[in-house]
């Protein structure tokens, strides 16, 4: 009733049961050392402690087992009968007594020592155990803090070291075991295996420094754990394996040299080593598992190796060293220190590596290296320059946090083409630099005044939950061309229904890349910014087609007028520079305006190949080249192989198609050889050419095959689509050409149903049409509806063919489409349906079809 405070020192995990003495004016719990292995209940200790200051002796007796009884009677216990305890964790039967024990005796016959049995018997000194023992249990004597050393009979088989039956017992300077012991052996007081190649236990009263004899090759689970006295230790060469825990707590340990024999270091091995500042890591070690040195005061790493096999390691420092209770400053690769590193090809990821080097400078990676994890270069706080490489795909929030020197530019940090952190997220405008290719996960996460965003070309990745937390955020600017990969998720506030703006030409994309985004967001066009191709004779620039409506008229030369999506620009010169080039657009309601491109054409390839076929008085002459389709100035020269070298030759112009040239030449004159090249003529008459091939004109009769090629449809709208084509004759002339088409479905799901499907679907039709490169507009097409075509060339009753190609009308395809005046004299009535079927127009009238013209039709 007198005791008014206790504190106690040394906690691990601690259950209160409950206070007895409601009088107690203080109680203090200081947790120096928290082991978070073996989390275990620990009912009686602070019953304990009150009972031993109040020195109270018991005596006490009663059974432990079916054939076993326990007494206690003047501070001894003793166990005697026969077989094992059979009690369950801290419900021995003198646990109310355990302050009162100051020797365990236990006879003959006992064959288990029961787990936790003899656990905070804080005074016992000496312990007798019988030959016949064959188990002792799990922290049997744990925190005995009185007892210095234990003798372990021959018959012993079982001893617990992970879960350490001496766990605690600070003041145990011996464990003797028995010499015929076939289990175990000690030397000098510590326990090994019978083989001494495995050290099992060391005795936590033991204090100072220690040789591991060189027989061990296996540092056991937790061999040291908790030896706060041990200052050094000397690993011999012999050691392959450090276990879990080996070394957890030796809170007096300063220093490690880990042997170049080691391969494997376990998990917390060094944990809790707090006055452990410097290691040094073999080039042997393969495998580190993590928090090796969690709560260690590490300033630096030394590793016996070269850079390139310390990066092979893959470590995760975070892990390693603990989070951010570590204090790692500096790293060493064979005793360097590393400040400026180039990171070798062969390192494919870093994860941690580098993690809080305050001495790092500068980071060169060499292509190959792709992704960089999380708290890679975290807190290195000295770094200034990265030099990303090409092959880099990914990399994770974090990698870079922390490194403060890296530049700021428009409030945000930047690790070269990397988005590292947004300084300032009150700002309701951000700019984010060209060039940036990575914009990390929640990045702008809680910048809830930004308004709009723009995402610059270069960005290739964007990570998740990117724009989260920004409930003023409205409208979003995608640049690239190429949608941008997503992290696993919506990057805005579902609830904010964002309006995304994409170039021209990519909406669908962006819709079928984004398609998670389409419930709460709408995208849109950038109507000024159609996509800018060039080529080496050309420019194309492609508009959406879903913006046209909004366009009257548009060019490249103001007066020139321009249909469809796609306007190319061509007759450049190939390898120049264009600066402001402009692009006029003329708006429905009138408006004009104008784009200026800067662009460099590429250098231009112009080969001439040898002739597909050669007849007495034909020949199809080949060429291979990089310009657009678009092109018209371009074709074959030709003249006579002894025509004298200054003499032109004849020229003949020849469309490109996906990059061939091919033209046919008639009318030669047998058994004479010509040489033939391909051209290009720009708009300023500058002369572009392919190298000479020659052709010979024998006497004979040679039957060569037509060439044809399908384009792609441009000018595509509700009811009407521009062809074109390529129709290159062969040995005979065609007798008729041009396109094939037919409606093969309708984009309306409910019309695609079976029995909505007219008739006419799948009917082909003709277009004809003439010369090499051919084109033709159809009309009175029906809506919302998939087309196919091809074109093709007859000859005779023979059928040529090009390619397949598809084309969708706009709007939604209908039975009807709508009421409107017909006037009278053509059909009995001025009120009918009209309806468009397979191209033509009809008008129903109970239930009588009739044709325009008024006649009636089956």
């Amino acid at each position: 009733t007198s005791l008014e405070r206790i504190s106690v020192d040394n906690i691990h995990a601690f259950n209160f049961v409950y206070i007895t003495n409601q009088n107690i004016n203080h109680l203090k719990l200081r947790p120096t050392r928290i082991r978070e292995t073996i989390m275990r209940k620990k009912l009686f200790t602070f019953l304990l402690a009150i009972v031993a200051s109040l020195g109270t002796l018991f005596a006490a007796s009663g059974t432990c087992g079916p054939n076993l009884t326990w007494d206690l009677t003047d501070g001894v216990l003793t166990i005697s009968g026969t077989g094992a305890m059979d009690y369950e964790l801290y419900s021995a039967p003198w646990s109310d007594s355990r302050a009162s024990i100051q020797s365990v005796v236990i006879e003959e016959g006992v064959t288990t020592i029961g787990a936790y049995a003899f656990s905070h018997c804080l005074n016992l000194t000496s312990v007798t155990l019988p030959e016949g023992l064959t188990t002792i249990g799990r922290y049997a004597f744990e925190e005995c803090n009185s007892l210095t050393s234990i003798d372990i009979p021959n018959s012993v088989i079982i001893i617990p070291t992970a879960e350490s039956a001496f766990w605690d017992c600070t003041n145990l300077t011996a464990i003797n075991v028995a010499s015929n012991n076939t289990n175990f052996c000690s030397i000098e007081g510590v326990l090994f295996s019978k083989d001494k190649t495995k050290i099992l236990t060391y005795p936590q009263g033991k204090h100072g420094s220690y040789t591991i004899p060189n027989s061990v090759t296996i540092i056991g689970w937790s061999a040291f754990q908790g030896c706060s006295g041990l200052t050094s230790v000397t690993l011999p060469n012999s050691v392959t394996s450090i276990g879990d825990y080996a070394f957890s707590g030796c809170t007096g340990l300063t220093s490690v040299t880990i042997p170049n024999s080691v391969t494997s270091i376990g998990i917390a091995a060094f944990e809790g080593c707090s006055a452990l500042a410097s290691v040094t890591i073999p080039n042997s070690v393969t495998e580190i598992e993590s928090y090796t040195f969690r709560n260690c005061k590490i300033s630096s790493i030394n590793f016996l190796g070269t850079l390139e096999e310390w990066c092979n390691r893959e470590w995760n420092i975070e892990n390693l060293l603990g989070g951010d209770t570590n204090q790692l400053y500096q790293l060493f690769i064979n005793g360097i220190l590393q400040e400026d590193i180039v990171i070798p090809s062969s390192v494919t990821y870093i994860s941690g590596t580098f993690y809080n080097c305050s001495s790092l400078t500068s980071v060169r990676m060499d292509e190959g290296v792709m992704f960089i994890w999380g708290r890679a270069f975290y807190n290195c706080i000295a770094l200034t320059s990265i030099d990303f490489p090409n092959s880099i795909t990914f990399i994770e929030k974090n990698a870079f946090a922390g490194c403060t020197n890296l530049p700021i530019i428009d409030n945000i940090r930047y690790a070269d083409t990397y988005l590292v952190e947004v300084i300032d997220n009150s700002l309701p405008v951000f700019s984010i630099r060209k060039g940036t290719k990575w914009i990390p996960s929640t990045a702008f996460d809680g910048c809830y005044n930004l308004t709009s965003m723009t995402i610059p070309e270069s960005v290739i990745e964007i990570g998740y939950a990117a724009f989260t937390m920004c409930p003023s955020l409205k409208t979003v600017i995608f640049k690239p061309v190429v949608p941008p990969t997503i992290i696993n998720y919506d990057i805005f506030d579902k609830e904010n229904n964002v309006k995304i703006v994409v170039p021209f030409g990519t909406l669908d994309t962006y819709k079928t890349e984004y398609s998670w985004m389409l419930k709460h967001h709408t995208f849109h066009v950038v109507s000024k910014n159609p996509n800018l191709i060039n080529m080496p004779t050309s420019i194309s620039l492609t508009f959406e087609e879903g913006e046209m409506q909004h366009i009257a008229s548009y060019g490249i030369e103001e007066g020139a007028e321009f249909a469809g999506n796609v306007i190319e620009y061509i007759g450049l010169e190939p390898n120049s520079e264009y600066a402001n080039m402009p692009f006029f657009i003329k708006t429905i309601e009138g408006d004009y305006d104008t784009i200026h491109y800067s662009f460099t054409t590429p250098a231009l390839t112009l080969t001439t190949k040898p002739s597909k076929a050669v007849s007495a008085t034909t020949a199809i002459l080949l060429a291979e080249t990089n310009m657009s389709d678009a092109e018209v100035s371009c074709g074959f020269e030709y003249k006579r192989n002894d025509a004298p070298a200054d003499m032109a030759g004849t020229k003949v112009f020849c469309p490109v198609a996906s990059g061939q040239m091919a033209g046919r030449l008639k009318n030669l004159k047998d058994d004479v050889y010509y040489k033939y090249r391909a051209f290009y003529q720009s708009k300023s008459g500058n002369m572009y050419y392919g190298d000479w091939q020659y052709i010979f004109t024998g006497d004979n009769a040679v039957e060569f095959d037509p060439i044809l090629y399908t384009y792609t449809a441009s000018v595509v709208t509700e009811t009407g689509a521009t062809l074109s084509g390529y129709a290159l004759a062969g040995s005979e002339d065609f007798t008729e050409q041009g396109f094939e088409y037919w409606a093969e479905s309708r984009t309306n799901s409910g019309a695609n149903a079976p029995h909505r499907m007219p008739a006419g679907l799948n009917e082909h039709f003709f277009a004809q049409a003439n010369g090499i490169k051919m084109t033709v507009t159809l009309t009175n097409l029906d809506e919302g509806t998939v087309y196919k075509y091809r074109a093709y060339g007859k000859v005779g009753n023979q059928y040529y063919y090009g390619s397949e190609q598809t084309f969708t009308t706009q709007g939604e395809w209908q039975e009807g489409q709508g009421i409107e005046e017909v006037p009278s004299d053509k059909v009995p009535s001025t009120k009918a349906q009209k309806i468009l079927r397979n191209g033509q127009i009809y008008i129903l009238y109970k239930d009588q079809m009739y044709n325009v013209q008024g006649q009636k039709v089956k």
